[in-house]
């Protein structure tokens, strides 16, 4: 897989900043995208698949949901269009599962685009045609909500999703490490590792594939290696982006994985 600088291709994307609102709820507080400039139950056996993920063309009919950590997997696919054979994203930085939830006129919505338009998140299925769709969201909810609030908001997503597109097959990614030189009193690693866990066991109970990213990535201390990163900068980065060698290892994993 040739390697492609993401550092480079990282700075022509624009993106978007996490507004705060007053007494509509709706947090004032920062969420872990804000800063990036450079860089539904279904029955159980949903989960079944006759054909090997280690074919890139297994993604074919898939679409990946997520935030800007999912945008650096985009950007790599961008430049290597063979690795996830003809997958599609609807990604947005900043997105959580519950801000996905708000309208799309909603003054601080940070919805996603496709094909030019500005679209909602849980129709990424019934918009692009896939029959799987592989969700990474959650980093921006659990600063705010906790890691049970954040479910709470997965569990609404999911149906909502589920609504639009009945019949696909979901697959739930982890939410990936930090380094620890960024890990604060909002979000560190134990916590990401909290929602994790209560993700995977809502993935379990209702036949959903779980994907456990985060420790394809981290490092003994369950931290993200600054070897992975892709904005390590002390007071600029976040802390929590991936590399291209990052993204390598995440596109082998749910290869070898799906």
């Amino acid at each position: 897989m040739k390697k492609i600088s993401l550092l480079i291709c990282v700075l022509i994307v624009i993106t978007s900043v996490f507004s705060g609102c007053g007494s509509d709820g709706k947090s004032s507080g920062a969420t872990p995208d804000q800063a990036v400039t450079t860089a539904a139950k279904s029955t159980p056996d949903q989960t079944s698949d006759s054909a090997t993920g280690e074919d890139a063309s297994w993604f074919d009919d898939a679409v990946f949901v997520g935030d800007s950590v999912t945008n650096m997997l985009n950007i790599y696919c961008m430049n290597d269009p063979e690795a996830l054979g003809k997958a599609q994203f609807v990604c947005a930085p900043s997105l959580g599962f519950t801000n996905a939830q708000w309208a799309l006129d909603d003054e601080n919505n940070v919805h996603p685009s496709y094909k030019g338009k500005t679209v909602l998140a849980e129709r990424a299925a019934e918009l692009t045609g896939a029959n799987k769709v592989l969700i990474m969201l959650g980093m921006n909810d659990i600063g705010i909500y906790g890691a049970d609030g954040a479910l709470d908001e997965c569990k609404k997503f999911t149906q909502k999703l589920l609504s639009h597109s009945p019949n696909v097959k979901l697959y739930f990614q982890s939410v990936t490490p930090k380094m620890t030189s960024h890990e604060d009193n909002t979000i560190d690693n134990n916590l990401i590792k909290d929602f994790d866990s209560k993700l995977e066991k809502f993935c379990n109970e209702n036949g959903y594939k779980y994907l456990d990213v985060y420790h394809q990535v981290c490092d003994e201390t369950d931290a993200l290696p600054e070897k992975y990163c892709g904005d390590p900068e002390p007071d600029e980065g976040q802390g929590i982006h991936f590399n291209t060698e990052a993204c390598e290892i995440w596109i082998d994993f749910l290869k070898k994985n799906v």
